[in-house]
């Protein structure tokens, strides 16, 4: 884009201040014999313009859709990359949720977004948490509850996963039981801890998060 400032024109004090593009500086000046424009800067300094030509406007043309072209292509690349990682994750996961007849298989992508943001080892923790208190989904506590939290019932998988996630998060990971062991001695540990320590290590070195 060009904004120019004229003193005259024709003679005549007809435009103080032009915004066109280069096609339509072309328009604007194709009468005029020559090629060049001069304008004079606010500082005094005296600046000669090209006025581009047809053939050089279309060029440009060409080589900003060019341009824009490559960006789109790089950045369908990097998402298709991005993809790929992320189902080099998920499918591992699936596949071996499904070995486990878990219902959750089919959303193991929505696991991951509702626990990989609290890191992998939280993710394998609320997973084996899952195994031990109901075979990964085979046996819940009430609808929808993998986690042996009493009292709680979900209306989905759906709903079930990401709020179990942010519950025992919050209530638990991020307040410092941050380990098996931990969590083991904790409010949420069973009568026996000893033996859910050895049931919660035993899923938690299957699953396949790294």
């Amino acid at each position: 884009m060009f904004i120019l400032a004229f003193d005259s024109i024709n003679e005549t004090k007809a435009v103080s201040e032009v915004e066109a593009s280069a096609a339509d500086v072309l328009g604007a000046y194709d009468s005029l014999a020559q090629n060049k424009i001069y304008v004079e800067s606010p500082n005094g300094v005296e600046i000669e313009l090209k006025i581009p030509s047809e053939e050089e406007v279309v060029q440009a043309e060409e080589r900003y859709a060019e341009k824009l072209r490559k960006i789109e292509e790089e950045k369908k690349r990097k998402e298709e990359e991005e993809r790929q990682r992320r189902l080099q994750k998920i499918q591992p996961l699936q596949n071996f949720l499904y070995r486990m007849g878990s219902p959750m298989a089919p959303y193991a992508e929505l696991i991951l977004n509702s626990c990989e943001k609290y890191g992998i080892h939280y993710c394998k923790i609320y997973l084996s948490l899952a195994g031990v208190e109901s075979g990964f989904g085979r046996i819940p506590i009430g609808c929808c509850n993998a986690w042996g939290l009493m009292g709680v019932k979900y209306p989905s998988w759906e709903v079930a996963i990401p709020k179990a996630s942010d519950w025992i998060a919050q209530n638990y990971y991020l307040r410092g039981v941050n380990t098996i062991e931990k969590l083991a001695y904790s409010s949420y540990g069973p009568l026996n801890p000893e033996k859910w320590i050895q049931d919660l290590y035993f899923y938690y070195n299957q699953i396949p998060l790294y």
